[in-house]
């Protein structure tokens, strides 16, 4: 987990990750840009979120893959 020193805390403000509760530097470097929220950067820290892409990456790779439903139109007689 990344670090901040109290000197980072006091020049940028804290921020408290939504997912593990960390106390991070409220900047760039431990939350990733989000341009939807007012402040700019993600609810969750840095970790998190990679954390979270790559079991989302995980579960779609053994999710996708096969053949893809076949769409049958019915004919009106």
């Amino acid at each position: 987990m990344i670090a901040c020193t109290p000197v980072d805390i006091q020049i940028f403000g804290s921020r408290v990750c939504t997912r593990c509760g960390a106390t991070l530097a409220a900047n760039a470097d431990f939350f990733p840009r989000d341009s939807y929220r007012v402040d700019g950067l993600h609810s969750w820290c840095r970790a998190c979120k990679s954390e979270r892409t790559m079991e989302w990456k995980r579960r779609k790779k053994t999710t996708s893959g096969g053949t893809p439903p076949t769409i049958t139109i019915a004919e009106n007689d």
